[in-house]
């Protein structure tokens, strides 16, 4: 469904939460992916940044002030699935094939090269 098309109460996200479960402490949240538009759940572990603090008073300070900045940027309509996918996933398949082909020309001998063109014609 196109996001045009989508109704007004549409979630694009579920704000980011401190959790303490039996795995140890970590925030979730949940953003929705921009090619399936279906919320997933994300988490960042935190046990280690736990180990650095001597009281817990202090680790959830800390804890809460990056729940706080990934709130933020959630709100400002920032995705993490798009820092995690290579934008090179985004590029159409005529332009990937364009580069392949001229990356080949400069090693392959010119009656391999018009095979490999015509092979691509068949995409």
């Amino acid at each position: 469904m196109p996001i045009s098309q989508l109704p007004e109460n549409f979630k694009r996200y579920i704000p980011a939460s401190l959790r303490h479960t039996s795995d140890g402490w970590h925030i979730e949240y949940f953003a929705r992916h921009p090619q399936s538009h279906i919320l997933e759940r994300k988490r960042i572990k935190l046990n280690r940044e736990r180990r650095r603090f001597s009281r817990l008073c202090d680790f959830r300070i800390y804890a809460n002030d990056i729940v706080c900045r990934l709130n933020a940027k959630l709100a400002g309509g920032w995705s993490p699935f798009m820092e995690e996918e290579n934008l090179r996933y985004y590029t159409s398949l005529s332009q990937v094939i364009e580069e392949y082909l001229s990356e080949k020309r400069k090693e392959l001998r010119p009656a391999t090269l018009v095979s490999y063109r015509s092979f691509c014609k068949l995409f």
